[in-house]
């Protein structure tokens, strides 16, 4: 799952923690204009597989998921 820090409605830390009470096993890319520390502080009960910070291009994040796809195997 890739999630963004501010989302309409509900954050990005919240929507994790509403997914998370369903299926605890699903990965989570956070990407954020945030800083790296800010994001870690907030996601700090529930862990995510990495960090994107913004902006990024489609190459990066191509790059990142595939990392994270070896890593889950």
């Amino acid at each position: 799952m890739l999630l963004d820090v501010p989302m309409p409605d509900m954050n990005g830390d919240r929507v994790l923690r509403e997914i998370r009470s369903i299926r605890p096993d699903v990965p989570a890319l956070v990407m954020s204009g945030y800083s790296s520390r800010d994001v870690r502080e907030l996601f700090a009960d529930c862990p995510v597989v990495g960090f994107l910070q913004k902006p990024f291009g489609v190459e990066v994040l191509q790059r990142f998921l595939a990392e994270i796809a070896r890593a889950q195997q």
